[in-house]
C-alpha cells in the first residue's frame, strides 16, 4: 500500500467517523428537541435541516478533496489509471453509504417522532373524555 493510499484511506475513515458522530447526535438530539417543543415537530425539523447540511458537507468534502488533492497525488505517485479509478470508487462508495445512512436516520427519527406525537395525542384525548 502506498503512502497516498494510506492517507486516502485514513481520510475516508475520519469522514465516516465524523459522519457517524453527527448521525448519533441527531438520533439523541432530535427526540429531545421534540419533547422540549411540547411535541411541535417544527423545531425538530429545523434541527434536522442543520444536521443534514453538516452531513452533506462531509459528502462534498470527499469529492472536493479527491479533485483538489488526492487524484493528483496518485498520478504524481505513478499509480496506473485502474488503481486511480479504484481509489476514486472508495470515495464514491463512502458517499453512497453516507447518503443511505443519512436517509435511514432521517426516516427513523421522523417515524419515532410520529409515534411519539400519536401517543401523546392519544393520551391527551383520553384525559379529556
Amino acid at each position: 500500500m502506498s503512502a497516498v493510499t494510506a492517507r486516502w484511506d485514513g481520510f475516508l475513515a475520519q469522514i465516516r467517523d465524523r459522519f457517524s458522530t453527527i448521525m448519533g447526535e441527531a438520533r439523541e438530539g432530535c427526540p429531545m428537541v421534540l419533547e422540549q417543543a411540547d411535541f411541535d415537530p417544527t423545531p425538530m425539523g429545523v434541527a434536522w435541516g442543520a444536521i443534514e447540511m453538516r452531513a452533506k458537507q462531509l459528502e462534498t468534502k470527499i469529492e472536493d478533496t479527491w479533485n483538489d488533492q488526492v487524484e493528483g497525488a496518485f498520478e504524481n505517485d505513478g499509480a496506473p489509471p485502474q488503481a486511480v479509478a479504484h481509489e476514486r470508487s472508495k470515495g464514491e462508495a463512502t458517499r453512497d453509504w453516507m447518503e443511505i445512512e443519512r436517509e435511514r436516520t432521517r426516516i427513523s427519527i421522523y417515524c419515532d417522532a410520529g409515534r411519539r406525537i400519536f401517543e401523546r395525542a392519544r393520551s391527551d384525548i383520553g384525559r379529556s373524555f
